[in-house]
């Protein structure tokens, strides 16, 4: 790229405006590109630069706070506009990402879109780089981190020794000969923002950070976002689902959901509440509610394994039931594993065969019992009357012998993709959940699922998706179909708040079955063993009372800590996370012949 541009106008002032130069700009965008590009000023109020079509929005003045010359700036803008118009990347689905994936996908798309621009124009580098702010190296801020990696990828010269950054760094670069691919940006991206999860570090979801001031807000990356800011304001609202014969529930607070009936509405409504007959024509509206409560925060004790002293009422768990999700996600699942389903049912057939106990001093059944048989023979010569119970009868065990309590972990590296299955470890320990609850029901198996996740000691999050009491129905199964995943993973907490629940199950065999893809870790907590010796103390005592527990671990590094967490012969790694759901019901059909 050669240094020569169009001529500027003469400012008015100290700095050029946008006024001044949108004709400069064009001329600068159609030299580069080749075709023209319309210049416009962003709307009232905004400062950040965006694409709205085939169009370039910049500011129509640069907030003097920047510190940096307003030309340059114009320049850096629009030629990183155009660049992502040269190279345009399929719509996301924005609302199915969260913010901090929203802002390292686009970072990443903003690196390709560029690093194909430099490959053309070599000297854009050069203007790129020298807009980019420069921060300390202690600095490890979520908005810090962004701008460094920026940075880094940008600028091969640049070294940057964070090992996040050098990470994103080192994957894009194993990733050049694929820059013309639009899904490289999602695939990076997602996979640096797990990493960004686990430090646990802050952001302002409002206003995301921006690397650079000549970056766009990545608005036309957004499918959602694009609907929201620049869709026709006169556009009708999708159709409204329909059901005859319904009431509608309204609220004026919100937050409860009440169950619809075909029945007329008998009285007032509840407390809050007003309950309003409707046609047949009338739409079908549903209240959003938050997760109920099943109860006052429960405070739960911690072991200090540097002081060797168990803290009291440390950590605070918020039990909840969680939100119903769409029952149609559950029944997919069955569907997509009805092969699965159909030998789980000839195994579930089988073991019932074995689940037997042979029953001693019966009057009639399959066999003799030779002790009893001696026994009567002696009474017999002793001239007493002999006991006619010499049988042995083969009867299935009772009902009921065992309470599972399959306990989840649902911090924010459930959201990892899964690249074998083209979803996420969170959909794989659903779909795991899914088939073996499937199992357990047919077994008439009496066992609950709960998850957990935490956001310090004074927020370890506890999900009821299903009780002990409760059968495995639509309403069971549509929490499940609610699963979500966040925060981190304070396992020792979440163990001794099961184990507390499994305390009144009137079963002579107690188990809890965890389920996790992650060594125990949270925002509060900076020595790498101490929640892992919390969880191991968690561990015994639950034996002490009798419950046993077992691990089935998705990290491939998990031998490492599980072991010390849960002893020798109770854990389990899955080597291919896509097995998961075979694996989990096996190891629990393995678990049972053993009782």
């Amino acid at each position: 790229m050669t240094d020569r541009a169009p001529p500027v106008p003469e400012p008015i002032g100290c700095e050029p405006t946008l006024r001044q130069l949108r004709r400069h700009l064009g001329l600068y965008v159609t030299a580069l590109w080749g075709t023209p590009r319309a210049i416009a000023p962003v709307a009232p109020g905004g400062i950040a630069p965006y694409l709205e079509g085939e169009s370039i929005h910049l500011p129509a003045v640069w907030p003097a706070g920047l510190g940096l010359p307003a030309l340059p700036l114009y320049r850096a803008a629009a030629a990183h506009a155009a660049a992502h118009l040269a190279a345009p990347c399929p719509l996301q689905l924005g609302d199915q990402l969260r913010p901090r994936q929203r802002a390292i996908i686009g970072l990443v798309e903003d690196a390709r879109v560029e690093a194909l621009a430099i490959a053309q124009f070599p000297g854009l580098r050069r203007l790129w780089a020298s807009l980019h702010p420069r921060y300390r190296p202690d600095n490890v801020t979520f908005p810090a981190l962004l701008s460094r990696l920026s940075l880094a990828l940008l600028d091969p010269a640049h070294h940057d020794d964070n090992h996040w950054v050098a990470k994103g760094v080192r994957l894009f670069r194993e990733a050049r000969g694929r820059l013309d691919d639009p899904s490289l940006a999602r695939e990076l991206g997602t996979a640096l923002a797990h990493d960004i999860g686990q430090m646990r570090l802050a952001m302002d979801e409002g206003h995301p950070p921006l690397p650079a001031p000549y970056r766009d807000d990545h608005r036309h990356l957004w499918a959602l976002e694009r609907e929201q800011l620049v869709g026709d304001a006169d556009s009708e609202p999708p159709p409204r689902q329909e059901t005859p014969g319904s009431r509608m529930v309204e609220s004026p607070a919100g937050g409860r959901d009440l169950a619809f009936t075909e029945e007329p509405a008998q009285g007032p409504g509840p407390e809050g509440f007003r309950v309003q007959p409707v046609t047949e024509d009338a739409p079908l509206e549903y209240l959003r509610r938050s997760p109920k409560r099943t109860g006052e925060p429960v405070l739960h004790p911690e072991w200090n394994h540097r002081t060797g002293i168990l803290r009291p009422r440390w950590c605070t768990v918020h039990d909840r039931i969680p939100d119903a999700g769409p029952l149609a996600r559950i029944d997919a699942l069955l569907a997509r594993n009805r092969f699965l389903l159909g030998r789980l049912q000839r195994l579930i057939m089988a073991l019932r065969l074995q689940r037997l106990q042979r029953q001693r001093g019966q009057t009639t059944g399959d066999d003799l019992d030779l002790n009893a048989a001696l026994r009567a023979l002696v009474e017999m010569r002793a001239g007493f009357e002999p006991d006619s119970r010499l049988y042995i009868r083969a009867a299935p065990y009772p009902e009921g012998d065992l309470s599972t309590l399959l306990l989840l972990d649902l911090s924010e590296s459930a959201n990892t993709p899964v690249m074998e299955t083209g979803g996420t470890l969170l959909d794989l320990t659903l779909e795991a959940t899914v088939l073996l609850a499937h199992t357990l029901s047919a077994l008439h198996e009496r066992f609950a699922v709960h998850g957990f996740a935490s956001n310090g000691r004074h927020e370890v999050h506890y999900r009821r998706f299903k009780e002990f009491a409760d059968p495995y129905d639509d309403t069971s199964r549509a929490r499940l179909a609610g699963m979500a995943a966040g925060w981190s993973t304070r396992m020792g907490a979440a163990l001794r708040h099961a184990g507390a629940q499994l305390q009144g199950e009137p079963t002579s065999h107690r188990l809890v079955l965890v389920v996790t893809d992650g060594e125990p870790s949270d925002v509060d907590v900076f020595d790498p063993d101490y929640l892992v010796q919390d969880a191991r103390n968690a561990v015994q005592a639950l034996r002490a009372t009798g419950i046993q527990t077992y691990c089935l671990s998705l990290d491939p590094r998990a031998d490492r800590y599980v072991g010390t967490i849960f002893g020798r012969n109770h854990y389990g790694v899955v080597d291919h996370v896509a097995r998961l759901p075979e694996r989990l019901t096996g190891l629990y059909l393995a678990l049972t012949r053993r009782r």
